[in-house]
């Protein structure tokens, strides 16, 4: 063999060592990708697919291989980038400072591009790539062992501990709840009750809370025989108790201690303060797992919520909390009304407190990003511009619906009247307020 053959064949194997080199590179990028992109869904695979076991058991020294592997990459593309600049004779030609510089600077941009296409294959196809990619991530493991003992001789040097176990987080969780729902392992309403205790904490309890505008209260100075009239009529087994005014609320009456004037025949000697008790006070900020901690600490069933300013907010009820997680809690008083109630397929007739964020979708929209309500009153007001007088029935028209006040009841809109229009009619008419 003659030199001229023998460079020609060193070329071709520095050339496919590179080639073959980039594809096991792009492979075990891509099964990384796979495996981050999986999280918590990799427990349900693994019980399926055993081997993939490994994934799950070998998660902290995959981390340290997938660094070594990318530097062991590029240091090998650059290896060979130098020999067949070499082998070729452009050294001879070139600047030193090109001939150091350009096979490094090649292997760090094949290295980014690579794993670019990496992730978009390895999240695409997730179960599919960790799958048939296990015997690579292995031998990869393997070669890479002296690397991981290094680091582990340098952690212990350093003072770490290795962790008895891995952390699972939130996240890895609820993946494995929504995995089990779609597999029919978990039902429904589990993972919406999951899924609403991982929310919990978050939700602050003037969400949660009953508004001050539908508080049912009683005046200190109310006579004990109306106020047993009041717990007939509206059938709360506690409310509470103000003077003055609704933001001086002083404490709370319930209305099982008023079960002992049964068969009295004179009970106008009884005052409200008799049976009222201690009321408990917590911020509108406050959040619910927070307020169900200090409602069972001081086992209260009710608290007064305030707002910034020391005034009444509303008050909330354990019952409130609890449904948070577990979904309404319908008792034999509760008279269940619809919030959105379809007259025809065009005509809704809708009640002030609704959610517009449940509300819309309905009548084929969604509230938009930069529009926050709570209530189809509170958005129906802002459409209109202006708080409208009793018995007072401005529209207003939002996209191809038209609003109509029914009701109003102190500054509030408690019904609704939507009519979807017609593409056509929406187009012609101009909003009217």
């Amino acid at each position: 063999m003659d030199y001229d053959t023998f460079g020609t064949a060193l070329d071709s194997v520095l050339i496919l060592a590179a080639a073959l080199l980039c594809g096991l590179h792009l492979w075990f990028s891509a099964a990384m990708a796979s495996v981050q992109k999986l999280g918590g869904q990799m427990s349900t695979l693994a019980e399926e697919h055993p081997p993939m076991q490994y994934y799950l058991k070998q998660k902290n020294r995959l981390r340290i291989t997938a660094v070594a592997e990318v530097i062991s990459f590029t240091a090998l593309l650059t290896l060979a980038a130098y020999l067949l600049i070499f082998a070729k004779g452009w050294a001879h030609h070139w600047n030193i400072w090109l001939t150091l510089l350009l096979p490094a600077g090649v292997s760090l941009t094949a290295a980014l591009l690579l794993d670019g296409c990496a992730r978009g294959l390895g999240r695409k196809q997730a179960e599919l790539v960790a799958g048939k990619s296990l015997g690579l991530v292995k031998l990869v493991a393997v070669l890479s062992l002296p690397v991981y003992g290094i680091y582990e001789g340098m952690d212990c040097l350093a003072g770490g501990k290795r962790p008895a176990k891995e952390r699972v987080t939130e996240e890895d969780i609820l993946h494995l709840v929504n995995a089990g729902n779609e597999n029919g392992v978990i039902e429904e309403q589990q993972r919406e009750m999951i899924n609403n205790i991982f929310e919990f904490d978050d939700i602050p309890i003037s969400d949660v809370m009953t508004h001050r505008k539908e508080l049912v209260a009683i005046d200190v100075e109310m006579a004990i025989a109306d106020v047993v009239k009041l717990a007939q009529d509206e059938k709360y087994s506690r409310m509470p108790v103000y003077q003055d005014n609704i933001d001086n609320i002083i404490g709370v009456l319930n209305a099982k201690d008023l079960l002992g004037l049964i068969g009295r025949q004179d009970i106008s000697g009884y005052g409200v303060r008799y049976f009222m008790r201690e009321a408990l006070f917590v911020p509108e900020t406050a959040k619910c797992d927070d307020v169900l901690s200090e409602m069972s600490r001081q086992k209260a069933q009710m608290a007064i919520v305030v707002d910034e300013y020391g005034g009444t907010a509303g008050v909330v009820c354990m019952e409130d909390i609890l449904e948070e997680i577990v979904g309404n809690i319908q008792d034999e008083y509760d008279e269940e009304e619809a919030e959105v109630h379809r007259v025809t397929d065009s005509l809704y007739l809708i009640n002030g407190h609704a959610d517009p964020e449940e509300t819309l979708p309905l009548l084929g929209h969604e509230l938009p990003e930069d529009m926050e309500f709570d209530t189809m009153s509170g958005f129906v007001v802002d459409l209109l511009g202006y708080i409208p007088e009793a018995r007072e029935n401005p529209s207003v028209q939002w996209e191809n619906i038209r609003f109509t006040v029914l009701n109003m009841e102190e500054n509030w809109i408690s019904r609704i009247k939507a009519e979807i229009l017609p593409e056509q009619t929406a187009e012609e008419q101009p909003e009217t307020k």
